[in-house]
């Protein structure tokens, strides 16, 4: 015999008690004298010893109570195999992994599955029916009352691992023998975690493999091979699609859809566990965001068969630009952008009249160092109208050091500058092998000797701020993000004109002040599993998701996950943009793990079955503990009404 709570068992030495008490009332036995015998004749020798009888008789049934009572609490229990046609004692749970990649068999096969995984429990068993994404009870009652086609098992874009199955075994302890059967296609990520089942002695545990012939392919990377482009620009989409099912893919294909047109079409052949990368070429015709996504040829996971994205050609870019006087060079690279359409807007201010004006663009430009200071900070921090603010700070011919940057950064203090000019024909270049961005190095890996010469310039040294270097290894351009990311500021340490330099007469100059004041990553998207925080959201902003749910983004529901796949409209104020969203990587990416494999991932508790007929079959063979605490409830019923009638038995015999 077992014990499921065997503390219970350190109260056994209370049996004793009613002993203790009958020894402790005879030693309380008084004599009395009596004048005259005359009453003794009367007392019989049987009516004394049917008396002691039944005082051994109550204290044997009290202290057996007292036994069978601290016995029950510690719930007593004798194992045996179960047996389909009386054993009840048992609690069925079926976990549903009800993500995506399981589309197809919760499509087609989830309800044979659950009733050949149920079929040898007793008609009475108590059934749970439980998905793993939410750990959302979709039935709790006895098997002989489930109807498997009211059953509705809603997927999840989100990615399944092992805390859910730990919750289900956390919230089902209660029962003497829990079955736990986890219904999955063997994603890797679903073990990035161990069950401990050590403590779980009447709790079984079996994943049931569903993983077979499944057809099904997924586009796990998307890049552009531009970061700037004009209108007309021609530029390559590369897609690497993955094989992510079981068998070999023929003759299938992947469209690129822009603005709902069809622009190009490649057809596929990928051996299973294989990927395959295609790129499709494209130009649009105008500025502005467009809507595009690739398309892959159906199979059995159709939600993986789209990968949607934006292509944003910035067709208003609004700059402020804070200097004592116009910079001829610099007005005329940011209205080179102006040829067609009109993109750039500037307005010039002094410092004070910026200070006096409220913010409402995002890309500053600051000429001459006296204008960086504290109340400039002051004001672009209060400012909430962007999330993103951008400043670029060219100094003035005639500063001597960046000393004033640290009002924006607090340890620049320690930074040394000065002022560094050369003579008589000499000049210094840009270290093209040393450029710490990729858009950058692609422009300059490759210039000619002598192409950009640098004469007078405020000389930094490089540190991990640094993105572009000169040839003595000094800083050309430096990045700072602060305030929690949401602003960035650019540092050149040359001026804008030809005593400094010669690179605002060359045309490199035109990509390298464009980078600068781009708003948007040219191609973008997101996946499901950021918050509309981490997206980046403005304050109330309004977004209608493809459904048309509309949402009121705001600190309260700034940790809501969005739930449907496609481009969600935003609105902030007037202006209306788009923002494509996915499955996230553990979806798309994801590896799937062999039968045999399998194995190796699980917990040694854990059984493995190939088919939910397995499983059934393994049940059989299950030894199961059964709860005897009622049979002892039962005696310890009985016992008291055999003390009550002995009790009354005592009493009469007493008179």
């Amino acid at each position: 015999m077992n014990f499921i709570s065997s503390v219970y068992l350190w109260l056994l030495p209370l049996v004793s008690v009613p002993l203790l008490i009958y020894l402790f009332n005879r030693s309380k036995l008084k004599n009395v004298d009596f004048s005259s015998l005359i009453f003794l004749h009367k007392i019989k020798d049987d009516s004394i010893k049917k008396i002691n009888i039944i005082n051994i008789l109550l204290l044997l049934i009290r202290t057996l109570i007292i036994l069978f009572f601290i016995i029950m609490m510690a719930r007593p229990t004798y194992n045996s195999f179960y047996k389909s046609n009386t054993n009840i004692d048992a609690i069925v749970i079926i976990g549903i992994d009800n993500s995506i990649s399981m589309s197809n068999n919760i499509n087609n096969n989830i309800k044979n599955t659950i009733k050949n995984t149920i079929e040898p429990f007793n008609e009475n068993t108590k059934i749970k029916i439980i998905t793993l994404a939410k750990n959302e009870l979709i039935y709790s009652g006895e098997k002989k009352e489930l109807n498997l086609n009211s059953i509705k098992i809603k997927k999840t874009f989100k990615s399944i691992n092992m805390e859910s199955i730990k919750k289900i075994i956390d919230n089902n302890t209660t029962s003497l023998n829990t079955f736990l059967f986890i219904l999955s296609d063997g994603q890797k990520h679903l073990f990035s975690s161990t069950v401990n089942t050590s403590d779980k002695e009447n709790f079984y545990i079996h994943y049931i493999y569903t993983n077979h012939e499944k057809e099904n392919l997924s586009i796990n990377q998307l890049d552009i091979n531009k970061s700037i482009l004009l209108p007309n620009d021609r530029f390559k989409i590369s897609v690497r699609i993955q094989n992510n099912g079981s068998v070999d893919m023929e003759d299938k294909f992947a469209n690129l859809i822009i603005n709902d047109i069809h622009i190009g079409k490649h057809y596929l052949d990928i051996k299973k566990n294989s990927e395959h990368i295609i790129e499709f070429e494209a130009s649009v015709p105008d500025y502005g965001e467009y809507l595009c996504y690739i398309k892959l040829s159906d199979d059995d996971i159709l939600e993986d068969n789209k990968y949607y994205f934006t292509i944003n050609i910035q067709e208003k870019i609004n700059i402020d630009i804070i200097s004592n006087h116009r910079n001829v060079y610099l007005d005329n690279t940011l209205n080179s952008f102006n040829m067609n359409q009109k993109i750039i807007d500037i307005e010039y201010h002094t410092l004070n009249t910026y200070l006096d004006k409220k913010i409402d663009r995002n890309i500053l430009f600051i000429i001459g160092m006296d204008n960086i200071t504290d109340d400039l900070k002051k004001k672009i921090y209060a400012s909430k109208n962007f999330l993103h603010f951008k400043m670029i700070v060219i100094p003035n011919i005639d500063d001597l050091n960046f000393n004033s940057i640290s009002n924006f950064i607090t340890d620049f203090n320690l930074v040394k500058s000065n002022r560094v000019i050369y003579t008589n024909n000499n000049y210094i270049e840009i270290k093209s092998t040393h450029i710490n961005d990729y858009f950058f190095s692609n422009i300059y890996k490759n210039l000619p000797n002598r192409n950009i010469k640098i004469f007078n310039y405020i000389e930094m040294d490089s540190d991990k701020n640094t993105i572009i270097r000169l040839a003595n290894n000094k800083s050309l351009l430096n990045r700072f993000l602060l305030n929690n990311n949401k602003f960035e500021l650019n540092l050149l340490s040359i001026s804008f004109n030809l005593e400094s330099s010669n690179w605002p007469l060359k045309g490199s100059i035109i990509p390298f002040i464009q980078y600068l004041v781009v708003d948007k990553n040219l191609l973008e998207y997101t996946d499901i599993h950021k918050t509309l925080e981490k997206m980046k959201l403005e304050t109330n902003s309004k977004i209608i998701s493809p459904f048309g749910k509309s949402i009121l983004f705001n600190r309260i529901n700034q940790n809501t996950f969005l739930n449907e796949l496609g481009f969600h409209k935003k609105t902030v104020g007037s202006d209306d943009s788009y923002f494509a969203v996915n499955l996230g990587e553990d979806e798309l990416l994801s590896e799937y793990l062999s039968y045999d494999k399998l194995a190796e991932f699980l917990d040694k508790k854990i059984t493995l079955s190939n088919t939910p007929k397995e499983a059934a079959k393994y049940v059989n063979t299950v030894i199961i503990g059964h709860d005897l605490w009622k049979v002892f409830l039962y005696l310890i019923l009985i016992l008291i009404f055999l003390e009550m009638f002995l009790t009354t038995i005592y009493i009469k015999n007493d008179r």
